[in-house]
C-alpha cells in the first residue's frame, strides 16, 4: 500500500454514515449480528457525545481568551519547529528520574505479590515560562502505579495505559484484566497519566478534564510528563526484578500515550493500543463541527492545519514506528464515534499495516469485550509469552 504525501490525509476519510467504506478496508468482515452491535454501539457513542457536548467538550477546545492567532503562533514557535519532529528526543525525556519512590504491599497472589509504588515526578516543562502555571497543581505532582509481579523467573512486564476520565488502579485492574495478563506470565504494571485519578487537581469537575484540554501548553505538557514519568516507573522496574520484554498496552487516551512511547522511545519491545485515536488535534476539530468555540477560534485565524501543528509533537502520525512491527496489535472498533475508524486505521496505515483486530461494538458499548480481550491474550501469548 502507497504510504500517502502526508500521514494526516489519511483522517479525511469519513466512516461515519455505516460501515460500507470500512466494509472495504481489511480486515473487517462482519455478519449481520456484528452490523446491529455495532450500528447499536454508535447510538450509544452518539448519546454520550450529545451530553459530554454539553457538560464537558467546551473545555477540550483551543483557550480563546485573548489574541487567539497570537497565542497559536506562540504555541507553534515553542513546539512544533521541525528540529522537535525529526528528533523527538529533543522534547521528550526518556531517562526519567522522578522519586523518592514509595512501596506499599498490597498483598501476596500466587507465585508473587501486588504493590502499589508512588513517586514524584520529576518532569520539568519544556516551555521554562510555563513552569509556575504548570506545577501549580500539586496533586499531579505524585504518581502511583499498582504492580502485578512475580517472585521468580525472568517474566515480561506489561504496562497498562488508562482511558481519558480513567486513573482508578483498583478499577484499571478490572478493566485491563490485570488477574488474566498475571496468570498468562506477565508482569503487569498500571499507572495513573497526568491530571488524573489522585492526580486530579483540587477543583476540577472529573478526572482527566485538565489533560488533554482547551489549554493548548497544558496538554503537550502533560504528554511530556507521561512519558517521563512512564520511563520512570520502567527505571525502578528495571532495577527492582524486571529482566524480560517490556512492552505497552493502552485505551483510548492510554492507547494514544502508548502510541507516542512506542513512537519516540527504543525501549519497548511491543505495543497493544486500543481505540486510540491517532491525532487529538482531528479529534477535537472534527467533534468541534458548528460548535460556536470552533466557529469562533475559525474567525479568529485558527484552521484545522493549525491545530496539527500545535499538537504535532505528540501525535504518533508525526513520528516512525521505533517497535518491530511485528511486536504490534492495533484494535478499533467498529461503531465507534467517539475514536472513528478513519482515526485507527490513519495509524494502522502510518505504521506500515501491523496486525489489526476489530470488535463489534463502539467506544463505550464493548460489545465483544471478552473476545478481543481473549485475541489480546493469545497474541500476546504467542508475540511475547512463547
Amino acid at each position: 500500500m502507497d504510504a500517502p504525501s502526508q500521514p494526516y490525509d489519511l483522517l479525511d476519510r469519513d466512516f461515519d454514515d455505516g460501515m460500507p467504506g470500512l466494509d472495504d478496508h481489511e480486515p473487517w468482515t462482519p455478519g449481520m449480528l456484528q452490523r446491529v452491535l455495532s450500528w447499536n454501539g454508535a447510538l450509544v457513542d452518539r448519546a454520550a457525545l450529545n451530553l459530554m457536548e454539553r457538560l464537558f467538550l467546551s473545555e477540550s477546545r483551543p483557550d480563546l481568551d485573548g489574541d487567539v492567532s497570537t497565542q497559536i503562533e506562540q504555541i507553534r514557535d515553542t513546539y512544533a519547529d521541525a528540529h522537535l519532529l525529526d528528533e523527538p528526543e529533543g522534547f521528550f525525556e526518556t531517562r526519567g528520574e522522578g522519586g523518592p519512590f514509595m512501596v506499599r504491599h498490597l498483598g501476596d497472589i500466587p507465585g508473587g505479590e501486588r504493590l502499589e509504588v508512588s513517586f514524584e515526578s520529576g518532569y520539568h516543562t519544556f516551555d521554562p515560562a510555563f513552569v509556575d502555571d504548570y506545577g501549580e497543581h500539586s496533586p499531579n505532582e505524585m504518581c502511583t502505579a499498582r504492580i502485578w509481579r512475580h517472585r521468580e523467573g525472568a517474566h515480561p512486564t506489561i504496562l497498562c495505559l488508562h482511558c481519558w476520565c480513567g486513573g482508578r488502579l483498583w478499577m484499571e485492574e478490572h478493566i485491563f484484566a490485570a488477574s488474566c495478563l498475571y496468570r498468562d506470565g506477565f508482569d503487569v504494571a498500571l499507572m495513573t497519566l497526568p491530571f488524573h485519578g489522585p492526580r486530579t487537581p483540587q477543583g476540577a469537575l472529573f478526572s482527566g478534564q485538565m489533560f488533554p484540554s482547551r489549554d493548548l501548553r497544558r496538554t503537550n505538557e502533560a504528554f511530556g510528563q507521561a512519558v517521563f514519568d512512564v520511563h520512570t516507573l520502567i527505571g525502578w522496574l528495571r532495577g527492582h526484578g524486571a529482566e524480560g520484554p517490556i512492552g505497552l498496552m493502552g485505551i483510548s487516551l492510554g492507547g494514544y500515550t502508548a502510541s507516542l512511547l512506542a513512537s519516540v522511545s527504543d525501549d519497548f519491545d511491543f505495543v497493544v493500543p486500543v481505540i486510540a485515536p491517532s491525532s487529538f488535534s482531528d479529534l477535537l476539530w472534527w467533534h468541534g463541527q458548528n460548535h460556536p468555540q470552533r466557529q469562533s477560534a475559525e474567525a479568529s485565524g485558527l484552521d484545522l492545519e493549525g491545530f496539527r501543528q500545535a499538537w504535532a509533537v505528540h501525535s504518533p502520525l508525526s513520528h516512525e514506528l521505533r517497535v518491530p512491527k511485528d511486536r504490534v496489535l492495533i484494535v478499533g472498533a467498529a461503531g465507534d464515534r467517539i475514536v472513528r475508524p478513519a482515526q485507527v486505521l490513519a495509524l494502522w496505515e502510518h505504521w506500515d499495516c501491523p496486525e489489526i483486530r476489530w470488535f463489534s461494538g463502539s467506544h463505550l458499548a464493548h460489545f465483544g469485550r471478552f473476545d478481543y480481550i481473549g485475541e489480546i491474550r493469545e497474541w500476546l501469548k504467542q508475540r511475547v509469552v512463547d
